[in-house]
């Protein structure tokens, strides 16, 4: 059964664990996020890009996710992540994703209001949740002259704005910025925690933290105690995929079966989300759930 992303980070918010949001780009990461997440009894959001739908279909995403989470018994939402297009919005809402991102954030906050009102007005009809953004996360940029990766300006999400954005749009959830950063592959990210309490005591919903790959697991453990609900995970996912084949073929240089070489990069998936389900202390949350 896909959930309404709502009522797990409600469920989440309401008691100080967070849910870990996989982004998957095929069904062997997909199975291997499925397996972990059974092993624990964690529920899981599931989440895409429009790349990753153009290149798995969009009904194939939607019956594989649908099957696994009755086979699995696993609550599980399916989300549109970072999507800035109304159309592929409502090819997701109309196909049985459980969430939509209006990523708006780096318009001016009137438009982003516009943009996300106009995303809920439509969900709404659907039951359907709506995830939005204040502030702008960014990414890593181009490495400098010494080939070491650096990070761009984080434009940090402000407190009024965020007040304001969620007096006139009442989105579900909030995606905020707080010195999270796309796309690191060290973990050396800094939260400013004064920030994300403020902010935090001023919405009193749900928070999304995109940019967790670049997150030490105890960072992880302390920003779910302050309303972050949904941990965006995507880079780390990419390195464990490469790694895992890169390994078996190497040990195993005569294997041509995809099934022996995908079925060891699905283990070390699932073990890799199994940490993050502790760190976030989502292990048995199922269990808050009737299935």
């Amino acid at each position: 059964m896909i959930y309404s992303m709502k009522e797990l980070l409600e469920n989440a918010y309401e008691n100080h664990y967070g849910i870990p949001a996989f982004n998957f780009e095929n069904f062997d990461v997909l199975e291997g996020i499925f397996l972990g997440a059974e092993k624990v009894k964690a529920p899981v959001i599931l989440q895409t890009t429009e790349p990753a739908i153009n290149y798995l279909g969009i009904d194939n995403i939607v019956n594989i996710v649908k099957n696994n989470s009755e086979r699995y018994k696993i609550p599980v939402a399916l989300h549109l992540d970072h999507a800035d297009n109304m159309n592929i919005i409502k090819k997701c809402i109309k196909h049985g994703y459980s969430s939509v991102m209006i990523d708006a954030s780096e318009n001016d906050i009137k438009n982003n209001i516009k943009e996300t009102t106009k995303v809920m007005e439509y969900a709404k009809e659907y039951n359907v949740t709506v995830e939005s953004e204040i502030g702008i996360v960014d990414s890593i940029s181009n490495k400098n002259e010494n080939d070491k990766e650096v990070k761009k300006h984080n434009n940090m999400t402000n407190i009024e704005d965020a007040k304001y954005f969620i007096d006139k749009t009442n989105v579900d959830v909030l995606g905020i910025s707080i010195g999270n950063i796309h796309g690191m592959r060290v973990k050396e990210t800094e939260i400013n925690y004064k920030r994300l309490i403020e902010i935090n005591n001023a919405i009193k919903r749900p928070l999304v933290l995109h940019g967790s790959s670049g997150i030490n697991d105890s960072n992880l453990k302390e920003i779910i105690k302050y309303g972050i609900s949904k941990i965006n995970i995507e880079t780390e996912l990419r390195i464990i995929f490469r790694k895992a084949l890169e390994q078996y073929l190497e040990k195993n240089p005569s294997v041509i079966k995809p099934r022996d070489i995908m079925g060891y990069v699905r283990e070390l998936i699932s073990e890799a989300v199994i940490l993050k389900f502790e760190a976030l202390n989502t292990i048995n949350k199922s269990n808050n759930f009737l299935y």
